[in-house]
């Protein structure tokens, strides 16, 4: 150890080694001060007061009891509002008493017929040969409702349709209605009537007597599928 105490070199090194060390409690000492001093001045500043909350202004329930009639606006329903529409129906030939059905059920027949695109005559007409306009159970409770419609041969149109209930006037009127379209767009009329009622196309008696129906309807509702040819009603004189 006597000797690495005399060499040169050996002191040179460790004399550095002292002296980086002064300097860095020097600057430790020195990062303290400016630390503490900047705490002091920080905590001298004047502080800002946060603004003053600003709540709103209460709303005041006015009792209806105290406000006049002028503060009103009072919606009364027309007691007589169902009465004029139906009139005024009545009057562009959409109801007609000369159809053997019900204003509601006329309603729902228009519809159907406006959804498949059978012209309302004929919808009458078939209606008049199946069943003389009477919502019936026929061919032993197989064919139901105005337009003798058969379950059996129509329930995925029924699902299609959304109609759950053939007794139903305005399920019958879209099923029977929907059959019927779909025959036309097939074959002539009078075949698709044939169609309908047994299930062939052709010409039997069935499909006469719906002709001569559609005939006698078109003079009265027209031949398309609103139905709405205005109607007169007969004077005294005609009746």
């Amino acid at each position: 150890m006597s000797e690495d105490r005399h060499n040169p070199v050996r002191n040179t090194r460790r004399r550095p080694r002292r002296r980086r060390r002064r300097y860095l409690g020097a600057g430790i000492v020195t990062l303290a001060a400016a630390a503490l001093v900047t705490g002091v001045v920080a905590c001298s500043l004047p502080t800002e007061e946060p603004p003053e909350l600003q709540l709103p202004t209460p709303v005041v329930a006015i009792p209806i009891e105290s406000l006049e009639p002028t503060d009103l606006q009072v919606w009364e329903e027309d007691p007589y509002e169902s009465e004029k529409i139906e009139q005024a129906l009545v009057e562009q030939g959409y109801f007609r008493d000369d159809v053997p059905l019900s204003y509601e059920d006329q309603d729902f027949l228009h519809t159907a017929c406006q959804e498949s695109g059978v012209p309302y005559a004929l919808a009458l007409a078939v209606i008049e040969r199946e069943t003389q306009f009477q919502n019936l159970v026929g061919d032993d409770g197989a064919s139901l409702g105005y337009m003798q419609v058969q379950e059996r041969w129509h329930w995925d149109r029924m699902e299609r349709l959304g109609v759950t209930d053939l007794m139903n006037p305005f399920g019958n009127f879209r099923v029977g209605c929907d059959f019927l379209a779909e025959l036309l767009e097939k074959y002539p009329t009078q075949e698709a009537l044939t169609a309908y009622n047994s299930g062939s196309p052709g010409y039997n008696q069935y499909s006469y007597d719906v002709m001569a129906n559609y005939e006698k309807w078109k003079e009265l509702v027209g031949d398309d599928v609103s139905g709405c040819l205005l109607y007169t009603s007969p004077s005294p004189r005609d009746a």
